[in-house]
């Protein structure tokens, strides 16, 4: 008798535990599937915080072109004015040491 009521337990205790098994699978899955959306619309979330400040970059384009061309022209016009001053410091000792040598 010892054995049959073994063998019960273990046949009840399978059929059990199959059914636990679905359940918690069924379960599980569906935990599974709530995590899965949750971290989407996590790094759709931190997708659209980065794609904000680049945007704003992008817009800033056009003005910091225009002071970046702004500066670059005014870095060659006192260049260019430099130049000159220099070119024409080393006409004038020239011309007077020629007058002189004319003398």
């Amino acid at each position: 008798m010892s054995k049959s009521r073994f063998l019960e337990g273990v046949i009840i205790g399978s059929v059990l535990g199959a059914i636990g098994a679905l359940i918690l699978s069924d379960n599980l899955e569906d935990m599974t599937a709530l995590k899965e959306n949750k971290k989407q619309k996590e790094s759709s979330e931190k997708t659209d915080d980065n794609l904000n400040p680049m945007e704003d970059t992008l817009k800033n384009i056009p003005e910091k072109t225009d002071v970046l061309v702004a500066k670059t022209l005014e870095a060659i016009e006192q260049g260019f004015s430099r130049i000159s001053k220099m070119v024409d410091e080393k006409k004038s000792p020239k011309t007077t040491s020629v007058k002189k040598n004319k003398k």
